[in-house]
C-alpha cells in the first residue's frame, strides 16, 4: 500500500510493500555457499566474543 510524503512543494509517493527475495535463486545459492563455509571453518571467535560481551552488559 502506497503512502503519500510531502518534500518541500512536491509530493512523492513510495511503496510499503517489498518483494519478498526469500527464494530467489541469488539469495538461496548464497545462502548455502554461507551455510558451508560456517560449517567447514566455523564462526569466527571475535564475534563469539563480542557476543557474549554484549549479552552480559
Amino acid at each position: 500500500m502506497p503512502t503519500k510524503t510531502k518534500s518541500g512543494s512536491e509530493s512523492q509517493v513510495k511503496r510499503t510493500a517489498v518483494r519478498d527475495y526469500g527464494n530467489d535463486p541469488f539469495f538461496v545459492k548464497k545462502a548455502e555457499k554461507s551455510k558451508a563455509f560456517l560449517e567447514k571453518n566455523g564462526f569466527p571467535e571475535a564475534l563469539l566474543n563480542r557476543k557474549k560481551a554484549l549479552k552480559k552488559a
